[in-house]
């Protein structure tokens, strides 16, 4: 959308960034901050990430097959991953680390994995809380 809007700015199709904006649906003050030369708010701040966007979509990969298998993903298998990333990539540091909210903030730039963590809690509990599976546990130990 706003390489569209842009492109037609640059050519002259169109002849302000207001009407641009309102061609394309776009906020005026975002596509002009674009023409000025801004980026996005995700590639603006890649440089201040642990991981290059082609490692994330690796790891992002990896959950999916792990889950398509119907392991569940674990947190502390990803963050042994990422930090096998980090030292692939020769930062000289006593210990690479992640901060505390790293997972979180992972999981809010691709939210499609949320569901995939939660997933097998939910079916793990829907599991136990079967009364067939307890009559059989307490018939077992009884």
């Amino acid at each position: 959308m706003f390489a569209s809007a842009l492109e037609d700015l640059r050519s002259g199709k169109i002849g302000s960034i207001r009407s641009a904006a309102e061609k394309y649906g776009l906020k005026y003050e975002t596509l002009r901050d674009r023409k000025r030369g801004s980026g996005n708010r995700i590639g603006s701040h890649e440089d201040q990430q642990h991981l290059t966007c082609a490692e994330e979509k690796a790891i992002v990969a990896w959950i999916g097959w792990v889950d398509d298998y119907g392991w569940p993903p674990k947190i502390e298998y990803v963050k042994q991953m990422v930090l096998g990333f980090i030292k692939s990539h020769g930062i000289q540091r006593r210990e690479p680390g992640l901060g505390k909210n790293w997972i979180s903030r992972f999981l809010d730039r691709h939210s499609s994995l949320t569901s995939k963590f939660a997933t097998r809690l939910d079916k793990q509990q829907s599991y136990a809380s079967n009364p067939v599976v307890i009559r059989d546990f307490f018939n077992k130990v009884c």
